[in-house]
């Protein structure tokens, strides 16, 4: 019957990948979201490197 504390349900395997977590501001507003398991990336210097490319002029960075 799986009497443990989880319900006999099995553990879920972790997802692959960084969830994403977009910070935003400027002179009027700021904000944060985190976007969807489907944006989930591997880190890498590439990415980093295309990321600043294009948000030229933004902070980009990867935060464990």
């Amino acid at each position: 019957r799986g009497g443990g504390r989880d319900g006999g349900r099995r553990p879920q395997a972790p997802l692959p990948g960084l969830a994403v977590q977009v910070h935003y501001s400027n002179a009027r507003a700021q904000g944060e979201m985190r976007l969807g398991d489907a944006w989930r990336v591997k880190p890498s210097d590439t990415l980093l490197a295309e990321l600043r490319a294009t948000f030229d002029g933004s902070i980009v960075e990867i935060t464990y």
